[in-house]
């Protein structure tokens, strides 16, 4: 078992298991503790209040969405159940929650966040609003809310299915169980530091693209930066485009070896450009288009010895480095005329060392986000006729 706090403002001490699963979390005599089965689906969770059991939840699933929530303290009686979109229609959102007394249902936005909650009177019970890196910032609370995940009431952590994550710190609480890769070594990062942009389903992965032209002799190039989602049935698009000028010192933008044996990688510059996103479906139209202006800025240095995997998927070699980068995007929503401002920042410090069999990281990261709402330009909504409107939302599809 491996111990660690939180951080030293919430004061919760974290207790891991040999899978890198959080099997229990306490502060003074406030205590849970949680089970897995063999797909890593949390099965359990006790809430103990002045080290005495309050509550313990069974859950079910359907694959790997939770579809129902028993109380073991009461014969295992059903006290939620929840209902999903299936992946075969779009994104798989929380739709709607039924207990003993009402039903609920969750509106969400293109990103999988509950925007709102109804009843069955489509009367609207709650609305809620997120940082960028999902933080609640309303007093409303749900089980399911920020990327459609579920979340913990005691702790404000979400737990996604592979790992948990802390929207307070921006950060996932554990390594990322497919370890670093060659462009990103911070095992700690969300969603590649761009939530406004990208969704994280399991706590593996994003998607993304991105090129870079030859530098020239005063260090300048070409940049560009894509990502996409698809979904089918209703058809679902969003993406986005990055081009932008690229600085960084000349001659740097490349690993260094020095005696013929160690490689050390430097890369630092600087990034302005213009960016393109939308968002489009099937059953709503066009619901988003935004262009922006953005600065980013960047830099690490790490030190790489080569190494390879053993049959056990460990590391043989030796790695450290730090590492920053962060910006800024002002954008003009042409849907609505929305001005606003995403900014966000983040810095690591990691060590990874192992051989056949040993594999050990470090790593110490943050990570902060803050949006701003500047105002409204109506005149700026040159696409509002084209927004919010389907040829066909009454398609078999958009019907399911």
């Amino acid at each position: 078992m491996t111990y660690r706090p939180v951080d030293a403002a919430t004061g919760w001490t974290q207790v891991w298991n040999g899978e890198n699963r959080m099997v229990e979390t306490y502060k003074g005599g406030d205590r849970l503790t949680f089970k897995y089965d063999y797909m890593g689906r949390r099965v359990e969770k006790c809430v103990y209040s002045n080290n005495t059991l309050t509550s313990r939840t069974l859950y079910v699933y359907d694959g790997f969405k939770c579809v129902e929530e028993l109380d073991a303290l009461d014969n295992n009686a059903a006290t939620l159940r929840h209902t999903w979109q299936p992946f075969d229609v779009g994104l798989d959102v929380i739709l709607a929650t039924i207990d003993s007394r009402e039903s609920s249902f969750y509106l969400c936005d293109g990103s999988k966040n509950v925007m709102q909650v109804t009843d069955t009177d489509s009367i609207i019970n709650g609305k809620l609003d997120y940082q960028p890196f999902g933080k609640n910032v309303t007093s409303i609370f749900e089980n399911f809310a920020f990327s459609s995940e579920q979340s913990d009431i005691e702790t404000n952590m979400y737990c996604y299915m592979f790992r948990d994550y802390h929207p307070f710190i921006n950060k996932w609480m554990s390594r990322d169980p497919i370890e670093e890769t060659e462009n990103e070594p911070n095992l700690y990062v969300f969603t590649q530091n761009s939530p406004i942009q990208l969704y994280d389903s399991l706590g593996l992965d994003a998607i993304s693209f991105e090129v870079n032209g030859p530098q020239t002799p005063s260090g300048w190039s070409f940049f560009g930066r894509f990502f996409a989602t698809s979904k089918r049935c209703p058809v679902e698009l969003e993406g986005g485009l990055f081009l932008a000028a690229e600085w960084q010192p000349p001659r740097w933008r490349s690993i260094k070896k020095f005696f013929n044996r160690f490689n050390i990688y430097i890369e630092f510059g600087a990034r302005g450009g213009g960016t393109a996103k939308f968002k489009y479906s099937e059953c709503l139209g066009l619901s988003e288009t935004k262009i922006c202006l953005r600065i980013e800025g960047f830099g690490r240095a790490d030190y790489r010895q080569s190494g390879f995997r053993d049959h056990h998927g460990r590391f043989t070699r030796l790695r450290f480095g730090v590492g920053a980068d962060g910006g800024c995007d002002l954008c003009i929503n042409l849907c609505n005329g929305e001005v606003t401002v995403d900014c966000a920042f983040s810095y690591y410090v990691y060590l990874n060392f192992g051989t056949n069999k040993y594999n050990r990281t470090y790593n110490f990261a943050d990570t902060y986000g803050r949006n701003f709402k500047l105002g409204i330009l109506p005149g700026a909504a040159l696409l509002r006729s084209y927004c919010n409107s389907s040829s066909s939302p009454n398609s078999c599809c958009c019907r399911k």
